[in-house]
Parts: C-alpha cells; sequence; structure tokens
C-alpha cells in the first residue's frame, strides 16, 4: 500500500514571493548575446526593458533593486530565470545596470524587495511599463487608442453627442396600390394553454470536498461545476501552476517532476493516472520548451529533502522523477 505523505509534512513558508520580501548578495546583467531571444515566461528578451532574471520569485513579480555601492535604485520585472552562477541573485538587464550605474563593474552587490506580486494582464502590464519608462525619461507617456477616444468624448458638446446618439427612424416601405377589397379584420383565435416545461430530472453527482488540505500552499479542490468544465488550452493559457481541473495553485517549495508534454490531453490523462495511484496534489506547472508550450507533472511540496522522500514511492510505482522548485 502506497504511503502517501502527509500534508502538514510539506507546509512551510516561501516568503520570497511576498511583498517586502529582502535579499542581498551580487547581481550581473546581460545584454546583446540574449537581446531577442525567448525568455523563460515566453516573452522576447528586450534589453532596453527594465525586467531580470531571478532563479525562484514567480514571473512579473516587481523588485526594488539598489546597489549598495552608490544607493541607486530600480524596479525590474521578473520574466526569466537565471542566473546559475553560484555567488549571483540576479541578472539585470542592460537598461536596469544602467539605472543601477554597474556597466562597467559588470557585478555589483545589490539589495532585492519584492514590492509588487500582482500577475496583471499583459496589456496593462505592458501600458504601465511604457508610462513608468515615459516617466523616468521626463517625457509624457503617449496614450492609447482607448484614452484619445475617452478624451475626444470628454471635449464634446452635449448637443453634439446627443446628435451622434440619436438613431434615425426607419421608414415603413411604401405599399403597392390594388384595387382589391381589404379583407375585413378576422378575431384571432386565443393561443392554447401549454403545459409548463418540466425540469430535467437531476443527475447525482459525487460531492467533492471544497477546503484546502491543510499545510503550506496546498491543492483546492473544487465543486463538482467546475471541475467538469471543458478543459482547454485557454484554461492552461498562463505561466502558472494549475490543478488538474485547471485552476491555478499555489504550490510552495519544491516537488518531483515525473513528466513533460507538449500536449495538454497527454499531460492530463498521465496526471490523472499517477493521481489514481494514490499520491497526493498532482499539478501541472506551464512553460515552454523552445517554441512550444510544456505542461510539466509535479508531484508534492515541501522542502528538497521532503520533495525527495517522494521519489522511492513514485518509482514502485513505475514512475521516475527528479526535484524541481514551484515558482
Amino acid at each position: 500500500m502506497l504511503l502517501v505523505a502527509s500534508a502538514a509534512l510539506f507546509g512551510f513558508d516561501q516568503s520570497y514571493n511576498r511583498v517586502g520580501y529582502i535579499q542581498e548578495g551580487v547581481a550581473s546583467y546581460y545584454a546583446d548575446q540574449f537581446h531577442g531571444r525567448k525568455t523563460a515566461n515566453g516573452e522576447r528578451f528586450d534589453m532596453h526593458d527594465l525586467t531580470c532574471a531571478h532563479p525562484r520569485i514567480r514571473f512579473n513579480t516587481e523588485l526594488r533593486v539598489t546597489n549598495l555601492a552608490n544607493g541607486k535604485s530600480v524596479i525590474v520585472r521578473v520574466n526569466d530565470r537565471g542566473p546559475y552562477v553560484d555567488n549571483r541573485i540576479i541578472d539585470l538587464s542592460l537598461a536596469a545596470a544602467r539605472k543601477l550605474d554597474m556597466i562597467r563593474s559588470g557585478t555589483s552587490r545589490v539589495r532585492c524587495e519584492v514590492v509588487s506580486v500582482e500577475d496583471m494582464p499583459p496589456a496593462v502590464r505592458e501600458r504601465l511599463e511604457r508610462e513608468r519608462r515615459q516617466r523616468e525619461q521626463g517625457t509624457e507617456a503617449e496614450p492609447t487608442e482607448q484614452e484619445t477616444a475617452k478624451k475626444d468624448k470628454e471635449k464634446r458638446p452635449a448637443w453634439l453627442d446627443k446628435l451622434l446618439g440619436k438613431k434615425k427612424k426607419e421608414e415603413p416601405a411604401p405599399q403597392p396600390k390594388t384595387d382589391l377589397p381589404k379583407r375585413p379584420k378576422t378575431k384571432e383565435p386565443e393561443p392554447k394553454e401549454t403545459e409548463p416545461a418540466k425540469k430535467p430530472v437531476p443527475v447525482d453527482e459525487p460531492t467533492v470536498d471544497t477546503k484546502p488540505t491543510p499545510g503550506g500552499g496546498g491543492q483546492v479542490d473544487m465543486p463538482n461545476r467546475r471541475r467538469n468544465r471543458p478543459l482547454t488550452e485557454d484554461t492552461f493559457a498562463g505561466l502558472n501552476t494549475y490543478s488538474l481541473w485547471g485552476t491555478i495553485q499555489y504550490p510552495e517549495g519544491f516537488g518531483v517532476q515525473v513528466a513533460s508534454y507538449t500536449v495538454l490531453d497527454a499531460a492530463l490523462a498521465k496526471g490523472r493516472e499517477i493521481s489514481g495511484q494514490g499520491f497526493d496534489k498532482v499539478y501541472i506547472q506551464t512553460g515552454w520548451a523552445g517554441e512550444k508550450r510544456a505542461y510539466r507533472i509535479i508531484i508534492g511540496e515541501g522542502n528538497e529533502a521532503q520533495a525527495a522522500s517522494l521519489i522511492p514511492d513514485l518509482k514502485d510505482s513505475g514512475y521516475k522523477g527528479f526535484v524541481k522548485q514551484h515558482y
């Protein structure tokens, strides 16, 4: 009988994804060699944007990075993974490195502070980045088409709005004249009463616990009405960690990756198979494998040692895996 680790075993504080988290260490930067390449979250790296690579903090988190040598600071957004050098904690874009005046040195000791963890829509994020970049350059941000249309509408006088909003009444088409006598109006028969439509007989559905499992991030089971919704690539379109029925989850620390697919249906089938073997907390982590979407199946959560303790049980059930961090 497979023994699955309890949820309490896998619960601990993942503070680096909280506002106010502070980390100090060495920062480096990357530029021309990677300009235009795809980042870990699927964007194209632009060395002129204020972005950064961090090994574990979630994508779209904003960090205030301060150069401890000169006190200069800049706010950057996480959109990539790295650096993978032991003594470095963050890789900055060329634009961010310029703000910190660390181009000549190449590296500098910095303090990183999480200031925002909101995962905003790309369109909103692009607008805010554009406005922030314009403010830092001392110029006014160019308004979007929607903003321009709104301002034009506000400038219009009331009578013009009334005129533009008024619809012309459609004139009835002229009827051809005929010499035939008009038919006398007849009383239309009253509609027969119809029986009210019968309500469909409800089908018994298995009950599902909607409470989260105890412990850290945890996987929350959802009601049947959400579990039975159709699962498509749009359901898993973000760069997040999901349950097997497409709800965003926030597991903490590490888990064991047992498979990776570029086809969603194959990943879901394998995830359900593993869940049916008695394993708790089966997640699908979305990402990129080159130019293709990747759906990675990760089991459990905890620190590295706790996650590694699942590997023997997985091996006994016929699954190979390795420890991987939840972002």
